[in-house]
């Protein structure tokens, strides 16, 4: 897992400062299955158009309001 932290996104106060566009594991593919998979690309292409605070502040609302992550990729 690589996580890269963010001093953008700590001088927002928005804790865990972590970089989500940057952030992740190097071989996802051997962690999950293939749909799991194709929904992570698809969060991964929405994340991109956002700015870097924007795309944590993005994660952190909806993992806050949509508990577990599955549902979550699932969206």
């Amino acid at each position: 897992m690589e996580l890269h932290l963010d001093r953008k996104v700590a001088e927002k106060r928005i804790y865990p400062a972590i970089n989500v566009r940057r952030s992740g594991p190097r071989r996802e593919d051997l962690l999950t299955n293939e749909e799991e998979l194709q929904r992570m690309w698809i969060l991964r292409k929405l994340l991109s158009s956002m700015e870097d605070v924007q795309a944590t502040e993005f994660i952190l609302i909806n993992l806050k309001t949509l508990k577990p992550t599955m549902i979550f990729l699932m969206r």
